[in-house]
């Protein structure tokens, strides 16, 4: 068991190296910059649209730039407030420019957690537009919500205070902001990314989110306390330090992130290490035989079922590597409930049709077609190096046969023996999906 933990970390690790972690956090570090004025400006005039939140709007402001600005930076405090009266008293037309501002904010860490999942697509159009400003409009309306219940429970602690002999309830009302933190997070992982996530895997990455950014917070306030980095940057130290706060800010969401796209892919059961085109054939097949009946298929029945081979579950990191592939090859399409079907009649499909699916078949494919253009374009005299004609050749053989023996259609190997899928229907799936 211990292994399995121990691979599981290691897998974490492997993916916030393979995903650029670093570099989508200083991308997006550069982006903050930008954006932060503008969206919090849009925040809290969202906020105070409200006539029932607008005298804690002042403490709705001080609360968010205590937590996106370190402890000891009060000169970035100052400035972020000056620029947030003065935008607020921008025109019509100042207010959509900072929107449409906050809503690139809002567009590059979409793109970038649905990158992690693997997603086909990021959200679109009027979709996303509405998502989006969904966000920025109720978001604020909900924090207000939740500081309104906040203060009642501070109001109603004196009711019991002469019953709480242990000191309980104030404890418990200071970790009302903490809590609050973590539904965010949670709410974030699990919304954002347009593939299916189980919710308690979105809430484990939001615990861990709200508390590394809580320990970071206290780190770095005391770390900058106790160091004099005005002797190096002089009155502009606050500027660097405010940038590697967000930096480490961004690599600490990013990395709660790649720990939910762990929990939703990463199989503790039995794996076993297939090549990417045979699992891909026996999925198709298992999408074949769904469609028979006209169901589909989620994420958890094809990772928490042994059914590949009949006896073995499906690798979750291979699984989404191949989801990518097959819906980018319009092999299988997602539904609504982020569920999965076939697309395509694979009576009409060959089996050339996968060769992106092998790397080996694919490069050799690729290396005929350029040795065919090179050829054709008489660069060397064949009487002076027949070696390399030889060669060029056999390599065009090659291709011709590896072409015939790929021709044949995916039916042929899809529609043989039943695959037995030995777990029940899930209730939930989607009946006629085509």
């Amino acid at each position: 068991m211990l292994k399995k933990y121990l691979r599981f970390v290691l897998s974490i690790v492997r993916s916030i190296q393979q995903d650029n972690c670093q570099k989508h956090a200083a991308a997006l570090t550069y982006t903050t910059l930008f954006a932060i004025v503008p969206l919090l400006t849009v925040v809290f005039n969202m906020f105070t649209l409200v006539p029932a939140f607008q005298d804690l709007a002042g403490e709705v402001q001080d609360k968010f730039l205590r937590y996106i600005v370190p402890g000891t930076s009060q000169e970035i405090e100052n400035y972020l407030v000056v620029f947030i009266e003065k935008a607020r008293k921008l025109t019509t037309v100042g207010f959509l420019f900072l929107a449409v501002t906050a809503l690139m904010l809002l567009r590059n860490i979409d793109q970038t957690l649905n990158g992690f999942f693997a997603a086909s697509e990021s959200r679109k159009g009027v979709t996303v537009f509405l998502t989006y400003w969904t966000v920025l409009s109720l978001g604020p309306v909900l924090v207000g919500v939740a500081f309104a219940i906040n203060a009642y429970l501070v109001s109603a602690s004196f009711l019991v205070n002469e019953l709480d002999v242990i000191g309980l309830v104030p404890t418990l009302l200071n970790y009302i902001p903490y809590g609050l933190i973590i539904l965010a997070f949670t709410f974030i992982y699990y919304f954002v990314p347009n593939v299916a996530i189980k919710f308690k895997h979105a809430a484990i990455g939001g615990f861990f989110t709200a508390t590394a950014i809580e320990f970071a917070q206290f780190s770095f306030s005391a770390l900058v306390g106790n160091g004099n980095y005005q002797n190096i940057y002089g009155a502009f130290a606050f500027l660097p330090l405010f940038l590697l706060w967000i930096y480490l800010t961004w690599m600490i969401i990013l990395i709660g992130a790649q720990i939910v796209r762990a929990l939703s892919v990463f199989n503790f059961n039995e794996v076993m290490a297939l090549p990417d085109i045979l699992v891909a054939l026996k999925l198709l097949q298992l999408f074949w035989q769904k469609h028979q009946t006209g169901s589909a298929i989620g994420d958890e029945e094809l990772l928490e079922t042994p059914w590949l081979l009949d006896r073995y579950f499906l690798d979750g990191e291979q699984w989404q590597r191949l989801r990518a592939c097959l819906l980018d090859l319009g092999f299988i399409e997602s539904n609504q409930n982020k569920q999965y079907f076939l697309k395509k009649d694979l009576a009409r499909v060959t089996l050339a049709e996968l060769l992106p699916l092998d790397p080996i078949a694919s490069e050799l494919s690729s290396f005929g077609h350029s040795i065919l253009q090179w050829q054709s374009a008489e660069l060397l005299n064949e009487e002076d190096h027949k070696e390399v004609y030889d060669f060029v050749r056999h390599i065009k053989k090659a291709q011709q046969s590896l072409q015939s023996q790929l021709d044949v259609p995916l039916i042929r190997f899809i529609n043989r023996t039943p695959l037995v899928f030995p777990a029940k229907s899930h209730p939930d799936f989607v009946q006629g999906a085509r």
